[in-house]
This record gives structure tokens, sequence and C-alpha cells, in this order.
């Protein structure tokens, strides 16, 4: 899958009653669709292990494609420069 059509599905997907759920929670709602993690994980199966498309998902800056990204990574390419950017990076 490619990440063009990712960001259609998340968009497809977006749940605003969610984000406002999300609010009451305390959870900070700047960059997200509202999708709940479940429907991040099943779009991260459809994927599959994609190190570079993990790349380019974590270049997007939502929490859905920061998550995705951290489910699609193949952890044998991931450096600790980039866990430690990534960790800097969450919650932007």
């Amino acid at each position: 899958m490619e990440v063009g059509e990712i960001i259609k599905k998340v968009e497809y997907l977006a749940d605003s009653d969610h984000i406002e759920t999300m609010k009451r929670l305390g959870i900070n709602c700047k960059n997200t669709y509202g999708l709940r993690v479940p429907v991040i994980k099943e779009i991260a199966k459809e994927c599959g292990k994609d190190h570079e498309l993990a790349l380019n998902l974590w270049k997007i800056n939502t929490r859905e494609t920061k998550i995705l990204a951290s489910l699609v990574d193949n952890s044998k390419e991931v450096s600790s420069k980039q866990m430690d950017e990534w960790t800097d990076e969450f919650d932007d």
C-alpha cells in the first residue's frame, strides 16, 4: 500500500465523534483524524512491514500516520537515532 492510498483510507475513516472523546480524556487532538487504535492496526496489517513506508508516514505528522509508522516499520532497519527522534517528536 502506498502513502496516498493510506491517507485516502484514513480520511475516509475519520471519526470526529472520537476526537471529542479524546479531548474529554485529555488526549492531544492536534493533527488527528480520530481513528481508534484497532482501526489503525487493521490498516497496518494491510500495509505489512516496510521501513521506507514507515519513514514517509512519520513525516506526515498526524497521530494516525505516526502510530502506523511505528506499526509497519521493520525493526531490523530501525536505528537508535531514529527511535530517539521519533520518541522526541511523537506528541508534536
